[in-house]
């Protein structure tokens, strides 16, 4: 994949358009401190509603870093997908918690590659990263959702950490499943 090839120049163009998205969503919705946004909810929820705010955003400054660097990659959102690279069907999964887990929508129809990217926010600009491609028909990963809930998770077994490829960040082995290791970005 393209993707790997300019893996350093796609992450370094990624961090300029989230922090300058980030930004200007702040300015529109007046947010002064990003810690202060939605601070009332329990932490759980705050995280979840946080990343449901930024996702959009994300998904734009992945399509406008791809864009710059001409990549093949397309942004249709499908049942299950959410964009098309050099031909394959790939998923999106965004995150601000520090887990190490991705949740996100169950859909009718899975694809088998994920783009998983992990964020944390400091001092209102993005501080860590984590961003990896990951192959599910290839893995031995945990995929759970409840019956109750419309969610989905993502972990990584530790045996698969050879059916990572990562963009940004580490995976490192636990008891059962990997940690994920968001490395600190310069802004």
């Amino acid at each position: 994949m393209d993707l790997f090839k300019y893996r350093l120049d796609f992450v370094a163009l990624f961090l300029v358009y989230f922090n300058e998205k980030l930004r200007q969503l702040m300015d529109v919705f007046e947010i002064d401190d990003w810690e202060d946004f939605l601070v009332e909810e329990a932490v759980k929820q705050r995280t979840s509603k946080r990343a449901s705010f930024l996702s959009p955003m994300v998904d734009l400054c992945i399509q406008k870093a791809a864009k710059e660097l001409k990549l093949d990659w397309k942004f249709i959102a499908g049942d299950g997908f959410d964009s098309i690279l050099e031909g394959e069907q790939i998923e999106h999964k965004f995150s601000l918690s520090t887990g190490n887990s991705w949740t996100g929508h169950p859909y009718s129809n899975k694809v088998s590659k994920h783009l998983l990217i992990k964020t944390e926010i400091s001092n209102n600009v993005l501080d860590k990263l984590f961003m990896g491609v990951v192959d599910l028909s290839d893995m031995n990963y945990r995929s759970s959702s409840n019956g109750k809930s419309s969610f989905s998770s993502i972990k990584i077994h530790n045996d698969d950490l050879d059916h990572c490829n990562l963009l940004y960040g580490g995976l490192k082995p636990k008891i059962k499943w990997c940690n994920v290791i968001s490395h600190c970005v310069g802004t």
